[in-house]
């Protein structure tokens, strides 16, 4: 997989939260020239600065399954601070390139800016329209991946 396409996702083992790639990883005797060495670095820069967040309230946003055209997404929110993450995943064989998930413990009235981490769009929606119509997912490759900040504004 070229290094322009290579992601990295969370998932959940029973250990905790770690990151697999979603594409080959060189063996021993390969070519270290065309290891993606950036991708992998913004890869674990982006789990490092979202770590805090798993020892938050979890939601799953959509129900588990191995289907490979599901998508799957799951919610962990901070809720003294007013912020968390939306991890989306679709898989392999979807040919949906977006989706809306509802999330959860957000407050009506208040104004939050989401981020996707990985393309660095940022938006600012109320908690009322990301509780009733939802965040707003786009993924276009097969399979594909996004991870959305959420924060509360204040003031």
């Amino acid at each position: 997989q070229p290094a322009s396409t290579l992601k990295f996702h969370i998932f959940t083992p029973d250990s905790g939260y770690s990151l697999f790639s979603g594409g080959d990883v060189p063996q021993p005797k390969a070519n270290y020239r065309d290891f993606p060495f950036a991708a992998v670095k913004k890869s674990v820069e982006q789990y490092l600065s979202i770590q805090k967040y798993f020892s938050g309230d979890f939601f799953p946003l959509t129900e588990y399954t191995q289907a490979d055209d599901a998508w799957f997404a799951y919610q962990f929110d901070l809720p003294d601070s007013g912020d968390g993450i939306v991890v989306v995943v679709k898989r392999p064989l979807s040919n949906f390139t977006q989706a809306l998930f509802p999330l959860q413990a957000l407050t009506d009235g208040a104004a939050y800016e989401i981020t996707n981490l990985d393309t660095g769009e940022s938006k600012t929606l109320t908690g009322r329209e990301l509780a009733n119509k939802g965040l707003e997912a786009r993924l276009l490759e097969k399979p594909d991946s996004a991870v959305f900040r959420y924060c509360r504004k204040r003031g």
